[in-house]
């Protein structure tokens, strides 16, 4: 006689489940839930600030993605900011000691735009799915991150 198998437990009390969404951002089931992130190889002291190469954001085990500098990536703004401030480059990861994040895992993104939130760029001959290098850099918190 076969052993029954045990049963799979259910997740933790409030515990979220990762899943892709249509756009193919990592979402969880949980609204407003924040995805754990850690650092990807050795940090570099920069002026007494650690900077990093990559950070790995997700579940252990399932539907994680390394961010690296030089990707381009979705962050969700915050509820005051423009909506249309949502794809950046990223040109630093690090975590801050001084300001408003000391303590947190940070970005520094320099902000791409798209045709239509670019004066004069409708009248050009550009497509549709171009996006225009901006001069603003700003910092976000990794947890920002979408996609």
């Amino acid at each position: 006689m076969a052993e029954p198998e045990p049963e799979e437990e259910p997740p933790e009390e409030g515990g979220a489940v990762p899943r892709y969404d249509s756009d193919g951002r990592l979402v969880t089931e949980e609204e407003g839930s924040i995805l754990p992130s850690e650092w990807v190889g050795p940090s570099r002291n920069v002026l007494g600030v650690n900077h990093y190469d990559a950070v790995l954001i997700g579940f252990e085990g399932s539907a994680q993605y390394k961010v690296c500098v030089g990707d381009c990536v979705y962050l969700s703004p915050d509820e005051d900011a423009k909506p249309w401030c949502e794809i950046g480059l990223v040109t630093h990861l690090y975590l801050a000691q001084t300001g408003d994040f000391t303590g947190e895992k940070v970005v520094k993104v320099r902000w791409l735009y798209r045709k239509s939130q670019v004066a004069g760029a409708a009248s050009r001959n550009t497509h549709n799915r171009e996006l225009f290098y901006g001069l603003h850099v700003d910092e976000n918190l990794v947890e920002s991150i979408e996609g």
